[in-house]
């Protein structure tokens, strides 16, 4: 539908909660850079004319109010700043309140692109998963989860070079740092020279990063800390698309199948899975390691059923989620 669409759950009953479209309009596609009228925002449906194509991936990065969108269909990454947006410059352009821009991109490839290529060509494989990287307070780099390129890319916004694992990344620059392009081959333990099989979903904590590769079923890591660039097979390493059981485990005997995305849980140091074709949402121990069944019974029917525990509530092929306030799970 070429949409984004925003809800306002701020109030205590439930049947307040309303929708409204943030940016973009129904059967319209389009990847042109505008400005959008704001007035009303939030509760009303934002007017003007930003237009969107076939937006999947969206990382709100809410300390600036900008919020980025992997668009899949045209293969580019974009950013909306939202109101009372901190003007940022990022991709050599400065994102304010009502502008929608493009960031990189520019239609799709086949091939993974090259040694820091330009922002302007075409970069990514229908992109779905945005992580952003950090840096006192200042967007570092825009890492995207190239789902049928078979990479993981960074996008360095500091102005000097980055290395991420053992690739260094020039500044306004593209490079891929996780990830051949190749859904098979060998698999060597550093970046940009592993494979890793349709990534999704994307979490930075602290020094690592956490890949959801669907193709493998299973969450990869790759050392962003040092310079060594080493992955490790986080949990589900058996590669096999299956369901190990409801017992807590460890995450090495974990076996998952089409983990989609990820979210994180400050309290308890929790990392949730989405395990869509098992029809659950698992949660994982960021320090003991064990991954335990939260949402879910693995039928993947309809049910609706409120004030029901967690796990004895159907979800059916869970993709998208998001914590707020470190209390309340979206999904």
């Amino acid at each position: 539908r070429h949409i984004v669409k925003y809800f306002d759950v701020s109030d205590s009953s439930t049947s307040n909660w309303k929708g409204y479209i943030a940016v973009g309009a129904y059967n319209t596609a389009a990847n042109t850079d505008s400005t959008i009228n704001l007035t009303g925002y939030p509760g009303t449906t934002i007017s003007g004319l930003g237009r969107l194509n076939g937006p999947m991936g969206l990382k709100l990065d809410t300390s600036d109010n900008i919020l980025y969108v992997a668009e899949y269909s045209s293969c580019r990454l974009r950013a909306l700043g939202l109101p009372g947006a901190t003007t940022r410059s990022v991709a050599g352009k400065s994102i304010t309140a009502g502008q929608l821009l493009t960031l990189a991109g520019n239609g799709c490839a086949s091939a993974p692109v090259g040694t820091n290529s330009d922002l302007t060509v075409n970069l990514y494989n229908r992109p779905l998963g945005i992580e952003l990287l950090k840096s006192s307070g200042q967007v570092k780099g825009v890492f995207v989860a190239d789902r049928d390129g078979n990479r993981v890319s960074f996008l360095n916004n500091d102005p000097s070079t980055v290395t991420i694992g053992n690739v260094a990344v020039a500044t306004q620059k593209v490079n891929v740092v996780f990830g051949t392009g190749n859904s098979i081959g060998s698999n060597p333990p550093t970046g940009a020279n592993s494979v890793v099989v349709n990534p999704i979903g994307l979490y930075i904590d602290g020094g690592v990063l956490y890949v959801g590769s669907r193709g493998t079923s299973a969450v990869r890591t790759l050392d962003i800390s040092s310079n060594n660039g080493v992955v490790a097979t986080y949990f589900g390493g058996t590669a096999r698309a299956s369901y190990s059981g409801n017992a807590p485990l460890d995450s090495r005997l974990v076996t998952f199948n089409n983990p989609l995305s990820l979210a994180y849980r400050n309290t308890g140091n929790l990392l949730y899975v989405s395990d869509s074709s098992n029809a659950m949402i698992r949660s994982v121990n960021l320090t003991t390691g064990r991954v335990e069944d939260f949402i879910g019974t693995g039928a993947s029917t309809d049910e609706n059923i409120s004030n029901t525990v967690t796990t004895a509530t159907r979800i059916r092929s869970p993709r998208g989620m998001a914590i707020y306030n470190d209390h309340f799970l979206y999904a």
